[in-house]
């Protein structure tokens, strides 16, 4: 007789995609845990409290604006080490109902932008460089409420193009005036990215966490293009950080509109964050209930019928769903985390990414949170003299 042990692991995303199926909810997170806790809770003929069962984080909704009114005390959050801008709970892994996105930053590096003191006489001296075309461009009307993404393309352009056209000037006072220009834009180039991640509109409607999770029938679908439309960012901040400026060609810095068309439609960053909110809440309610429980453990001389019907559950709900689910999130999390936090390191997102991409803070919470979860049905397994068969689930062993 073949016997096995209850463990933590992770399936892998493929076969995780072709194990879940059938959850409608818009939070596919909500629908699985609600699922799970709903047939344990019907077995054990007990209910989690009302506040505790309240495992979605989108009931009701919510706008952008609305999630970053609500109030919260900042030292518990400082004690436990989360970012001072989530709105918590008394639990440790209870989180914001929604992400609470940093407040709006106005842009204030385009006012000290010295492009504009380029008279219409000196334009007309440089009107044969490319420099020349993008300072009239960007000095017309469009040019000054151009979006960030935009603005940035010209300052990294007047870069790479400027050293040319000041080559080729025979005005002494026009080529010292645009190379001292030149050099202000170098030192602040570095500062422009961040301003740029900082106030662009596709980046912060990308990181709001709305009423959705990771679609449970395709949970990594739109991951690699995810990963690429940030690998290009990245790469972009990384040549500016290392003064590489030859190297962003204007049909390089195309890639950074391309990169933004990506974040535009694909709605994966918000909803991995409004998933991982549900899993650590529900998951650290969830055991906190079930070690209270009388009928998650066996006295000598019990009758474990009602225990081997719970252990159905963990293997068809939690094992068989739930589980391979959360996986596609550590393998969400395994491929962008490092590039999310490296490229948004300094902006106005740092803190709340660091909480939800990095290696020990997030995905380790939850990780700790499965480990317990396998403790609890390990003790009802060991103390109800009970054995997991391959296509079954518990059976009492023979004594």
């Amino acid at each position: 007789m073949i016997k096995r042990r209850i463990t933590a692991f992770w399936i892998t995303p493929l076969l995780a995609s072709l194990i879940l199926g059938g959850c409608g909810d818009k939070n596919a997170a909500h629908a699985l845990w609600q699922d799970y806790e709903q047939r344990l809770e019907r077995v054990l003929d007990a209910k989690l409290d009302d506040e505790a069962s309240d495992t979605q984080a989108s009931d009701t909704e919510v706008s952008e604006t609305q999630a970053g009114d609500t109030e919260a005390s900042e030292e518990p959050v400082k004690e436990r080490g989360l970012p001072t801008n989530l709105l918590t709970k008394t639990d440790e892994f209870r989180l914001t109902e929604k992400f609470r996105l940093p407040e709006k930053v106005s842009p204030t590096l385009r006012l000290e932008d010295g492009s504009g003191n380029i008279g219409i006489l000196e334009l007309n001296a440089i009107r044969s460089c490319r420099l020349g075309e993008l300072i009239a461009a960007h000095n017309s009307s469009l040019g000054k409420v151009a979006q960030p993404s935009v603005w940035l393309n010209y300052q990294l352009d007047f870069i790479h193009s400027a050293p040319q056209c000041i080559a080729s000037l025979t005005d002494g006072e026009l080529k010292e005036k645009l190379s001292l220009t030149l050099s202000n834009k170098k030192a602040q180039a570095r500062a422009y990215f961040i301003e740029f991640l900082n106030t662009e509109p596709v980046i912060r409607k990308a990181l709001f966490a709305g009423q959705q999770s990771l679609d449970a029938d395709t949970p990594l679908a739109g991951l690699s293009e995810l990963t690429l439309a940030l690998e290009t960012l990245l790469f972009i901040r990384r040549t500016i950080e290392a003064g590489e400026f030859e190297a962003l060609t204007p049909d390089k810095l195309t890639r950074l509109d391309e990169a933004l068309r990506t974040l535009s439609r694909n709605p994966m960053l918000g909803r991995y964050i409004q998933g991982m909110n549900t899993h650590l809440t529900a998951l650290s309610d969830l055991n906190g209930f079930l070690a209270k429980q009388d009928g998650m453990h066996c006295k000598p001389g019990h009758n474990p019928a009602r225990q081997e019907i719970l252990l159905n559950i963990l293997m068809k709900y939690f094992i068989g769903k739930i589980q391979p689910y959360i996986g596609a999130y550590s393998e969400t999390q395994f491929k962008i985390g490092r590039v999310v936090i490296e490229l948004f390191d300094g902006t106005a997102y740092e803190s709340q990414l660091e909480f939800y991409f990095g290696d020990d803070n997030a995905m380790a919470k939850l990780k700790q949170q499965l480990k317990e979860h396998v403790a609890i049905w390990q003790t009802l397994q060991q103390s109800c003299a009970l054995e997991i068969k391959p296509g079954s689930a518990g059976r009492a062993r023979s004594q």
